[in-house]
């Protein structure tokens, strides 16, 4: 089966997306790096890629589940 490598990039995105989620972000680095070997002007992964390197290595991000908790619960 063959993928462009516009849709290559956006699934190894997606999976980076899914392994962040899960506060995985020295994976979900790899994952972002890798779509962008297979295009470099996916703007997401740059953007993701760009954010999570911004980390110092003693912090973590929240998850996306943290930040959608809400004070009451």
């Amino acid at each position: 089966t063959f993928m462009s490598a516009g849709s290559r990039a956006d699934a190894n995105y997606n999976v980076g997306t899914a392994i962040e989620r899960y506060g995985d972000q020295d994976d979900a680095v790899v994952w972002y790096d890798r779509a962008l070997k297979y295009d470099a002007s996916h703007d997401l992964a740059s953007d993701a890629l760009e954010r999570l390197k911004a980390v110092p290595d003693d912090e973590t991000l929240p998850t996306p589940q943290t930040q959608l908790e809400t004070p009451d619960g």
